[in-house]
């Protein structure tokens, strides 16, 4: 029996406090291609609530114009594949510059995901990208930590 997971998270974000705005959920490409109707369906309900959608992976699945255009996201997250090597692979940053001017034009935030060191992050930080994730800004950590390290607690 297949759940409805719109009124779990809702209920969560209400249990917490947490307005839908400050909550971004993330699918992987694959997933959100393999079953764009009904993924959309929920993605949309989650949109009109005030969530934001990110497809995250973008690259490694099915990707294509296809993805982009049919799928209801308001991120999209290149993968770190396209990250390594960025400085001696051109296909990267080109493919990376192309889909953040691509979303860019259609409202669509671009984060490049799995940037580790200085010279990824000078590569990547002037392609148009809006975010950028990765081990050079800082590794998981556990809530305790984060909350002494970034709320004083």
């Amino acid at each position: 029996m297949e759940r409805d997971i719109f009124p779990v998270v809702m209920g969560a974000l209400e249990e917490f406090g947490l307005p839908p705005a400050n909550v971004t959920l993330e699918l992987t490409e694959s997933c959100m291609v393999k079953e764009d109707k009904q993924v959309n369906k929920i993605m949309g309900r989650f949109r009109e609530a005030g969530l934001k959608v990110a497809m995250d992976d973008f690259g490694t699945g099915y990707s294509s114009l296809y993805s982009l255009k049919n799928i209801s996201a308001d991120v999209v997250k290149i993968d770190r594949s396209f990250v390594t090597g960025i400085t001696e692979v051109g296909f990267n940053a080109t493919l990376i510059r192309s889909v953040a001017q691509l979303c860019g034009q259609v409202d669509m935030r671009v984060c490049v995901e799995g940037v580790e060191t200085e010279a990824e992050h000078s590569a990547v930080k002037g392609m148009g990208v809006e975010l950028i994730q990765g081990y050079y800004f800082g590794r998981p950590m556990l809530p305790e930590l984060f909350e002494q390290k970034f709320m004083g607690t």
